[in-house]
C-alpha cells in the first residue's frame, strides 16, 4: 500500500487486528508501521544492505513530535543514503565522507519539501549539468574556493555546446555562460550554508567567491513596436497560425503574466465573476491573476473549451500547448523584433503601467511580484508621467513670464 505520508492521510489510516505496513509514494523504502493500537512508526528499510547481504529495517520514531512526515522524510533521506553507501547508522563510529553529490541528495531530500516543483525542477537540472560534472566528487570537507572559482569559470565559459535528448521529440541545449555560472553558484552556496547548520562544514567557501557581473535583459517594446507586433499577429492569424498560441500572446501582452502560468491555466481556475485567474500553488495557497475586459474577450472566443480542461491545449489535448516559442520567433522576425523575449511582453506591460502613472506598488501587485523590490526596475519609467506635469507647469509658468 502506498500513501503519500501527509499528516491527514497518516491520521486516516484504519488500524486492523495485525500490525501492517504502507509506503510513501515519494520516497522509496521509507515506511510506516501502523500498530493495532493505531500508532504510526517511521521506519526505512534498505534491500541487500551490503554490509550483510540482508534486509535492513531502521526505526525512527513515532507519529507526533518531533517526527512529523516532513521531519520523518528528511531523517528517512539522510539514513536511506548512509545505508546505499554502506554504512550502518547505527554504529556511531560510522562518519559519513560526503562528496558534493551524494551531499546533494541529502540537501534536497530535506528542503525540497519547502519548494515549488519548478523550483526543483530547476535545481536539479542546474546541478546534473553544470555542478556535478565539476564538483561531484569533490569531498564536502575538502571544498574550497579554488575549486568553486574553477568551476564558475568553467561553466562561465565552456569548452563545448552539449545537446541532451529530453522527451522523444524533445532537446536541451547545455551551454553554460555567465547567468548559468551565477544561478549554479546560488544552488551550490545554498547546500553549503546547509551544511554548515548542520555542523559538516565550519564555513561556507562559496562565500569568498564573487558571482560574475551580468547586465539584465530588459527590453520594453515602444509603442510602434506594440503596432508592429500587432500587424504581424492579425497577419499570423490569417495564414494559419495555432490561434491557441495567437491568443496566448496577446494574453501575455495584456495581463504581464509569466508564459507558464497562461501556458498551463485551467479552465476551472477562472473566476469568471470576479474576472481572475486563481492559479493553484504548491504551497497550499492561490496566486490571482486579474483578467482585463479584453481577455475575458479571447477566453470566451477560444475553441473547444472541452478539451481536457486546458484554456491553450495542444494538438492532441492530452497536455497544453507547447509550442510557443517556435511561433514566436517566426512571428518577432517577421515584426523585426529578433532580440524580443517572450519574457519581455511581460516587461512592456509593466513598462507601459508605469508610464501610465501607475504606482509601483500596484504594478507589483499585477505582475504578482512576491518581493516588492523587484518592482523597483521599473522606478525610473514611472518618473515619467512627473516629468511630463512638472514640463507642462513649468511651460506655463514660462509663458505668463514672457
Amino acid at each position: 500500500m502506498k500513501i503519500k505520508f501527509t499528516l491527514s492521510n497518516l491520521k486516516a489510516l484504519k488500524p486492523s487486528e495485525k500490525r501492517y505496513v504502507c509506503w510513501d509514494s515519494e520516497l522509496t523504502g521509507f515506511g510506516a508501521r501502523v500498530q493495532p493500537s493505531g500508532k504510526v512508526v517511521f521506519f526505512v528499510r534498505q534491500s541487500r544492505f551490503t554490509e550483510t547481504g540482508t534486509t535492513l529495517d531502521i526505526t525512527i520514531g513515532a507519529l507526533g513530535q518531533p517526527w512529523t512526515p516532513s521531519n520523518a522524510r528528511s531523517q528517512a533521506t539522510l539514513l536511506l543514503l548512509q545505508l546505499k553507501q554502506g554504512i550502518d547508522p547505527r554504529k556511531k563510529t560510522n562518519e559519513i565522507n560526503y562528496t558534493i553529490a551524494s551531499y546533494f541528495e541529502v540537501f534536497c531530500g530535506q528542503t525540497n519539501g519547502r519548494k515549488k516543483p519548478r523550483t526543483i525542477k530547476l535545481e536539479e537540472s542546474l546541478f546534473k549539468r553544470h555542478i556535478s560534472p565539476h564538483l561531484g566528487k569533490v569531498k564536502l570537507k575538502e571544498l574550497n574556493t579554488t575549486h568553486i572559482s574553477n568551476f564558475m569559470s568553467k561553466v562561465a565559459n565552456p569548452d563545448k555546446i552539449i545537446v541532451e535528448k529530453t522527451k522523444p521529440r524533445g532537446k536541451a541545449v547545455v551551454s553554460g555562460g555567465k547567468p548559468t555560472a551565477n544561478r549554479a553558484h546560488d544552488i551550490l552556496s545554498a547546500m553549503l550554508n546547509h551544511a554548515v547548520k548542520a555542523g559538516l562544514l565550519d564555513k561556507n567557501p562559496a562565500k569568498n567567491v564573487a558571482k560574475f557581473r551580468t547586465e539584465k535583459k530588459e527590453r520594453f517594446l515602444t509603442e510602434v513596436e506594440i503596432q508592429r507586433l500587432g500587424q504581424e499577429l492579425r497577419q499570423a492569424g490569417s495564414d494559419g497560425t495555432n490561434t491557441y498560441a495567437i491568443e496566448a500572446l496577446k494574453v501575455l501582452m495584456f495581463t504581464g503574466a509569466r508564459k507558464s502560468e497562461i501556458l498551463s491555466l485551467r479552465w476551472e481556475y477562472i473566476d469568471w465573476q470576479r474576472s481572475l485567474a486563481n492559479l493553484p500553488d504548491s504551497k497550499n495557497d492561490m496566486k490571482s491573476i486579474v483578467l482585463p475586459s479584453v481577455v475575458i474577450s479571447i477566453l470566451n472566443n477560444l475553441p473547444n473549451k472541452g478539451t481536457n480542461g486546458w484554456v491553450f491545449p495542444s494538438n492532441d489535448g492530452n497536455t497544453h500547448f507547447t509550442g510557443l516559442q517556435k511561433i514566436w520567433n517566426r512571428i518577432r522576425t517577421n515584426a523585426n523584433l529578433r532580440d524580443v523575449r517572450i519574457h519581455d511582453l511581460r516587461h512592456t506591460f509593466a513598462s507601459v503601467g508605469a508610464a501610465e502613472g501607475k504606482s509601483l506598488y500596484i504594478l507589483g501587485k499585477a505582475l504578482t511580484h512576491a518581493n516588492p523590490a523587484t518592482t523597483q526596475r521599473y522606478a525610473h519609467l514611472a518618473d515619467d508621467p512627473l516629468r511630463h506635469a512638472v514640463e507642462a507647469i513649468s511651460n506655463k509658468i514660462d509663458d505668463s513670464l514672457n
